[in-house]
Order: C-alpha cells, then structure tokens, then sequence
C-alpha cells in the first residue's frame, strides 16, 4: 500500500495560507483499504486500533487535538513552541473530564471550538446542567480552593438554579496569553 503524509494547513482571516503541521504514515493511521468485519463488536474492535480524529483546531500557543484511540478519547493540548505535549484522557461516563478549571473550581473543559475577539483568545465548551448539578454537590468542588472564592459561590448559584432537564450551559474560557 502507498503510504501518503497528511498535511494541515493554518488559514489566516486574510485566506493567506501556511502548512502548519502534517500525520505521516504509520501503523496508526486508518488504512486506505475497506474494513472488512463479522459484526458490530468485531468492527469496533478494529477501529479502535487506528487514530480517529475528532477534533483539531490551532490558538496562538497551542495545537488543540481531540482523538479517539483504543476506546480512549483524549485531548491533546500541544505547546508550539516548545512541543511539549499535555494529554487528558475523556470518558463519557466521567463527570469530570476535560482541561483543569481552576478559577472557580467548576467542571472542567472539553474544548469543542475556539475563536478570538479583540486580540483574546477562547475555548467554547458545554456542560449538561445534569453533569453541573452533580459536580457542584461533589466533595471535591466543596473542598476545591479556586483562584475566585466569589465565581465559585456563583457557579453553585447556577447549578441550583437549574433543571437536570435544561440545555446545555456554554462554556467560554479565556485563554492566558
């Protein structure tokens, strides 16, 4: 089989264009080939030896990259320039799971988007109010020590004020420069 490289390419407001970043070939990446399989278990099976990205997207200091790989969702913060990696391992079933919230002890962040307004930079997520109202009750929110005393009494405020049943609260998280 040819193996080919995958190149990403950062595209600024002004459509100019650069290569930012490329996946080489190896025995990580999905084969080019048709997946053959027996049933619904047996194919879950197979692919969950390959790299499937979810999601991919570029801030000015990091590449941010959501994957699944061996029944493992993870997301990759990468510092550009010193190509340090940080991982965190997501699972469905985890209430918390995600990028660290220390301003006011609250759930932590699956990034989901990305945008810059005004020079800043921020990461957009969601949280169900379900996952909210459970982790405000837990003993490590209780026992967290945030940087906001205050954002914290807010942040049960909210979580109090809503419904298991209610849509999902956007997170916006400003990124530090």
């Amino acid at each position: 089989m040819e193996s080919v490289q995958c190149t990403v390419f950062s595209i600024s407001p002004d459509l100019s264009y650069k290569a930012s970043f490329l996946f080489a070939p190896g025995e990580y990446r999905m084969p080019r080939s048709k997946l053959e399989f027996t049933s619904v278990p047996d194919y879950f099976l197979k692919i969950s030896k390959y790299l499937d990205p979810q999601l991919l997207f570029e801030t000015n200091n990091f590449l941010v990259y959501v994957y699944l790989y061996e029944d493992q969702r993870v997301v990759a913060l990468i510092d550009k320039s010193s190509k340090k990696s940080y991982l965190n391992y997501l699972n469905d079933n985890d209430i918390d799971a995600g990028i660290l919230n220390n301003l006011d002890g609250g759930t932590m962040l699956e990034p989901k988007s990305y945008f810059e307004e005004n020079g800043r930079e921020y990461m957009i997520g969601f949280v169900t109010p379900y996952k909210l109202k459970i982790h405000v009750t837990s003993s490590e929110f209780k026992n967290a020590t945030p940087s906001s005393f205050e954002k914290k009494k807010e942040l049960e405020k909210l979580a109090n004020s809503l419904k298991e049943t209610d849509n999902p609260v956007l997170m916006i998280v400003r990124l530090k420069k």
